[in-house]
């Protein structure tokens, strides 16, 4: 009778070995899948990305800015149907205005236009991309940018949100964009090719100045 009983208890200290062990094995795999490392929306909690991506398309009005330094910087606004795109690249400035269904291409030296019909490409120009990604596996990290510490999220094979295109390569599985937040905002865009990188301060608007989707009357067609 006393050995059963010894038997007894030693089956129950394994059980709650066991038992105990299996809870804490898969409690830190929950956590490091949580923290850091690969994932996916569908694996851990919905990225940084896909939430900017719902706030821009709740409305479609909004103005989002990249900027690299004075001379390179490239700002496009939507409001519904109705878009403007401001590319200044290596100092160069070239204004887009989308309307009516058809985009305006203006020439300011020369106060022409330039008139595309049923294009609107500029209007899902930033949405396009996001909609494309938010979805796809990303890596997770922190790094520090002017003295700041930022959590990031890297998502291999995009180059899109490059603002000058001097990087931009054909074989896209040598580059990745990593998109920088304080708390839930996005604040940086980092795009990575081979050695080389850029990096560009995002600010977004929620917000428009209708005024940017007219083209001016002083203006005339080039083609007319």
């Amino acid at each position: 009778m006393k050995k059963k009983t010894i038997l007894i208890i030693v089956i129950c200290v394994l059980a709650v070995l066991i038992i105990g062990g299996l809870v804490y094995y898969f409690g830190f795999y929950r956590n490091q899948n949580n923290e850091g490392g690969t994932g996916t929306s569908g694996e851990q909690e919905n990225s940084k990305l896909s939430a900017v991506y719902d706030e821009l398309k709740k409305d479609d009005i909004y103005t989002f800015t990249r900027t690299v330094d004075e001379d390179n910087k490239i700002t496009i606004a939507r409001s519904e149907d109705k878009g403007y795109k401001e590319s200044i690249i290596n100092g160069r400035d070239t204004k887009y205005i989308v309307n009516d269904g058809n985009t305006y291409l203006l020439q300011e030296d020369t106060k022409r236009y330039y008139q595309y019909d049923n294009n609107v490409m500029i209007l899902s120009e930033i949405t396009g991309v996001l909609e494309e990604l938010k979805d796809q596996e990303y890596e997770k990290g922190k790094e520090k940018i002017n003295g700041k510490n930022y959590q990031y999220e890297e998502y291999s094979g995009c180059q899109d949100f490059l603002v000058n295109n001097k990087l931009y390569t054909n074989n896209e599985n040598n580059s990745k964009t990593r998109f920088y937040y304080d708390d839930d905002e996005l604040v940086y865009i980092k795009t990575i090719i081979g050695d080389q990188e850029e990096i560009a301060e995002v600010n977004i608007q929620y917000s428009v100045d209708d005024n940017l989707f007219n083209v001016p009357t002083d203006y005339v067609n080039a083609e007319g």
